[in-house]
């Protein structure tokens, strides 16, 4: 979990050295030239105070086709590949998802800590969701209409896309695994994109078999994708 946030605190300062999303001050009429070719910024031009130059972040990732991504709950930019904060229902954080865009899907590499050990169904839900109530997530994401029930690691195109079966918990309460989302995207605007949705750990074990969720008990834990 640690290496994920520092790798995402690196690459910003990487990408755009002192960049920042809004700061008020004085439009400077600086030039911007990426390989010999200007670029604006989204307002015009640079801010520029007390002799520092302020670039939006956006802006400057779309010049170097980086994409980032912010998560308004945790005020965390990620960039390149989208990092979720995982919490309990004490909003305590208890570990982190990195996502990466496969060809065919998404891959996610799972790390987290302070659960109860067994198997625990873990889902893709259609909504974020705000603090700790994590009813807000709203049913599993769907968005071809199928029923849940099938582990679809195994069986590609029989469940649903947020159905992800279940995860292990060793006996120290923590969990280390990497899941592959068959027909994910991270594109945004694409219909089984997982940008804005939520992660969502249950309490029970998913039976594989209910629908429309696995009869897999209360939510214990989760995390807001970020966009």
């Amino acid at each position: 979990m640690k290496r994920f946030v520092s790798g995402v605190i690196l690459g910003t300062f990487l990408t755009s050295g002192a960049a920042f999303a809004a700061v008020k001050g004085d439009i400077s009429s600086m030039k911007i030239l990426l390989s010999g070719q200007e670029k604006m910024t989204s307002y015009g031009g640079p801010v520029v105070i007390d002799g520092r130059t302020y670039l939006p972040l956006r802006d400057v990732s779309g010049w170097f086709n980086r994409p980032v991504y912010w998560n308004e709950q945790t005020r965390t930019v990620s960039i390149d590949q989208p990092l979720v904060t995982l919490i309990d229902s004490n909003g305590k954080e208890i570990g982190a998802i990195l996502l990466k865009q496969e060809a065919g899907g998404v891959n996610l590499t799972l790390e987290a800590v302070g659960l109860t050990p067994g198997k625990h169904g873990f889902h893709i839900h259609a909504s974020s969701f705000t603090g700790t109530d994590f009813s807000e997530a709203g049913g599993h994401f769907n968005p071809d209409g199928a029923k849940h029930g099938y582990n679809h690691r195994d069986h590609e195109g029989d469940a649903h896309l947020g159905d992800l079966g279940n995860i292990e918990v060793a006996v120290d309460g923590s969990v280390k695994t990497e899941i592959f989302v068959p027909r994910a995207t991270l594109e945004k605007g694409h219909p089984n994109s997982i940008l804005g949705k939520s992660f969502i750990i249950h309490a029970e074990e998913d039976d594989l078999t209910t629908d429309p969720a696995g009869n897999a008990g209360d939510r214990v834990a989760g995390g807001n994708i970020p966009e």
